[in-house]
């Protein structure tokens, strides 16, 4: 009797792709694989599926990692962010003595370049203004870092077109 592990092994071997969507195991192409493996998948559904979901997420995590660590290296090299150019803002920069944080979060972005949108979806796009497709388009880790603590005002300046004169409304700020 094969274990879930010999039978994603032995599936692999025979070329066959296999992912978890939901409580389904997918095989492509199916005609790879023989009845006798088919029942086995069947025996050990639970197993495979859970050992497919941890894969899945690892390989998740590791392209996270690696597109990281290509971007930080990307920001190394054009001295951006304050991890490599000390005129850049920290994460205090973006808490103004007065005012709400998301002026100044929005004043750093004009500052360096870092476009802000409002997708079609209502998502609030954060990226490098003018960026071609093979440029980096994540700014430093702690400008997302104060966009995200701060995301509900940020978004309603930029979804109001805001600029460093306009004000921000009051009865709004949490």
């Amino acid at each position: 009797m094969l274990t879930a592990h010999e039978i994603i092994s032995e599936l692999t071997r025979r070329g066959v792709a296999l992912r978890a969507e939901g409580d389904r195991i997918i095989a492509r192409p199916l005609s790879a694989v023989p009845p006798e493996l088919r029942e086995a998948v069947r025996q050990h559904k639970t197993a495979v599926l859970n050992l497919l979901c941890v894969d899945h997420e690892q390989a998740e995590i590791a392209r996270i990692a690696r597109l990281d660590a290509e971007r930080r290296e990307a920001d190394r090299q054009a001295r951006r962010g304050y991890d490599f150019d000390a005129t850049a803002p920290s994460h205090a920069d973006y808490l103004p003595a007065q005012g709400h944080p998301a002026y100044a979060i929005i004043t750093a972005c004009q500052r360096y370049g870092v476009a802000l949108r409002i997708d079609a979806n209502g998502d609030l796009v954060v990226g490098k203004a003018g960026a071609k497709a093979e440029e980096p388009t994540q700014p430093w880790v702690s400008l997302l870092v104060a966009i995200e603590a701060h995301l509900e005002a940020v978004a309603r300046l930029v979804e109001g077109g805001w600029t460093l004169r306009a004000d921000f409304p009051q009865s709004e700020v949490a």
